[in-house]
């Protein structure tokens, strides 16, 4: 599963899409739900096989839970909800996008095993 991440996470700023309309956010975009699914599989395969591992905690945990809270209240009270639910063209930076690189750090540190794991 590390070597998926530091695929992900070497790749990632490399990938543009030649024919597509916006060429680099929305591949990074699909990118990231991409590497975000696959992180996910392997996490709940790891689960299913060797049992539950348990959550790893960070400090900024629940800074970043009430950053989403926000962010899910003024989607609620936004004025144009799918504005804020998915973001602008050229700005993808809705509630979706918010929430996915919260679940791409979550997943990020449920599969390192340390700061030595991570520094690699």
């Amino acid at each position: 599963m590390r070597w998926v991440l530091r695929i992900g996470a070497f790749a990632l700023p490399l990938i543009f899409f030649w024919t597509t309309f916006d060429r680099f956010v929305l591949a990074k975009l699909l990118a990231v739900r991409l590497l975000c699914i696959v992180l996910a599989a392997l996490f709940l395969l790891k689960v299913a096989v060797s049992g539950w591992p348990g959550w790893k905690r960070t400090p900024i945990d629940l800074p970043l839970l009430a950053f989403i809270a926000t962010a899910a209240l003024s989607t609620v009270f936004a004025v144009n909800h799918n504005v804020a639910f998915f973001g602008t063209y050229f700005r993808y930076e809705g509630l979706l996008t918010i929430a996915l690189y919260a679940v791409l750090f979550w997943l990020a540190v449920q599969v390192l095993r340390g700061s030595d794991d991570a520094a690699g």
